[in-house]
């Protein structure tokens, strides 16, 4: 995993999406990117098989890097959910940069349900729907907020 690549002052963006997600959110950043002569990079992880998790998930990123016969520098952005699999591929290509938009980085060998309570989202969301309100419930079992 993670083939040496020639630096020719390209840079390839791995682009992680978030749960529920799909490469193609990235597409508008995808265009831009391109358009100032960056490869980019946006996987469909495997997120609808319930037995893949993160592992697996930068296996999909490492893969379609690998894969693509783009050269130059690496960085890996991990956006909401992905930010849990960004740094996973970025070691293994020996990304120069990672980063993070909107990302959950949870804390070392934290569950990404465990994330949502232990962050203290669930009382953020009811206390903004309150000043807001706005009517919100909270699922238990994940945090993530319901109208």
């Amino acid at each position: 995993m993670g083939e040496q690549r020639k630096r020719d002052g390209m840079t390839t963006f791995a682009l992680i999406h978030g749960a529920g997600g799909c490469g193609w959110v990235w597409h508008l950043l995808e265009e831009e990117l391109r358009c100032i002569g960056h490869e980019t990079l946006a996987p469909d992880l495997p997120c609808e098989d319930d037995s893949c998790g993160f592992a697996e998930y930068a296996e999909a990123v490492v893969e379609a890097v690998d894969g693509s016969g783009t050269s130059g520098d690496v960085v890996v952005v991990g956006h909401s959910l992905g930010g849990c699999t960004a740094p996973l591929p970025a070691g293994l290509l020996g990304a120069t940069q990672l980063g993070m938009l909107a990302a959950m980085v949870p804390e070392p060998g934290e569950s990404r349900d465990a994330w949502w309570s232990n962050t203290g989202y669930p009382r953020a969301v009811a206390k903004q729907a309150a000043r807001d309100g706005a009517i919100h419930k909270t699922e238990v079992s994940r945090g993530t907020p319901t109208r």
